[in-house]
C-alpha cells in the first residue's frame, strides 16, 4: 500500500500522474478530496488526469458526500420563463441561508449545457 498526501488540486494532479507513470505497480486508487471547482463536465484538469489513470488500468474510487447537506444539484428549469432558474419543483428561485454575524459563506456556481 502506498499513501500519497496532497493539499492542492495541482498536488492531486501530480499524484495521479505519478500513478499513471507507475501503473504497473498500482491496481486501485482511492481519493477523498474536498475541492469544489469547475467545470464539472469532465474537462477539469483533475478529471482529465483521473481518466488517464482509468485508461491505464487503475481502478479509481472517489469518496462521495463530503459536502453532505451543504450542496444543491439539479437540472436547469425555468418553468415561469422569467430567466431565473428554479431550485425546486415548486418554482423557488433562491436558496435560503441562515448565517450568524461574523460567519462566512462561499458559493460556487457551475452550469453545463447538455443537448
Amino acid at each position: 500500500m502506498t499513501l500519497i498526501a496532497v493539499g492542492t488540486e495541482l498536488g492531486a494532479i501530480s499524484a495521479v500522474n505519478y500513478l499513471v507513470q507507475n501503473a504497473n505497480s498500482f491496481d486501485v486508487a482511492v481519493m477523498a478530496l474536498g475541492v469544489v471547482s469547475g467545470p464539472f463536465d469532465g474537462s477539469h484538469p483533475l478529471s482529465v488526469a483521473v481518466n488517464r489513470a482509468r485508461a491505464a488500468g487503475i481502478f479509481w474510487v472517489n469518496a462521495a458526500g463530503n459536502y453532505a447537506q451543504r450542496h444543491w444539484e439539479g437540472a436547469w428549469a425555468d418553468r415561469d420563463r422569467d430567466g431565473f432558474g428554479e431550485f425546486t419543483g415548486g418554482g423557488q428561485e433562491y436558496v435560503s441561508l441562515n448565517l450568524t454575524a461574523g460567519s462566512t459563506f462561499d458559493a460556487y456556481l457551475s452550469w453545463t449545457k447538455r443537448g
